[in-house]
């Protein structure tokens, strides 16, 4: 079995509307995302603003309603055709020679909290 995925994802905005990071385009939402990632065949995508306290409100509502549900192996489901991920970015170095940055990964949105 193959499965398609990008890991390396920015959310520029909440669904509220606030920034998160500055992004591609602001219309990168968690949703937006989710939905474009289904249309380009992308199985798994994962967020690197996971650990944002917006971008947490926002997946907390969307479990709550049903719109996301957590899997049991880790990552959280949507419309059972696409697997989130959730992230965060560590930069590390000086910024004169440049910031270097790593991503981690999270099994669920407790472990990123």
């Amino acid at each position: 079995m193959r499965f398609y995925g990008d890991l390396h994802v920015h959310v520029a905005r909440s669904i509220k509307g606030a920034p998160v990071k500055i992004a591609a385009s602001k219309n990168l939402t968690v949703l937006n995302i989710l939905e474009k990632s289904i249309l380009k065949g992308i199985d798994i995508v994962g967020i690197v603003d996971g650990a944002s306290p917006l971008i947490l409100e926002e997946l907390k509502e969307y479990i709550q309603e049903g719109i996301l549900f957590s899997l049991e192996e880790g990552g959280l489901r949507y419309k059972n055709k696409v697997t989130l991920i959730l992230g965060s970015e560590i930069e590390i170095g000086k910024e004169e020679k440049g910031s270097p940055h790593l991503t981690c990964y999270f099994r669920d949105i407790e472990s990123i909290s």
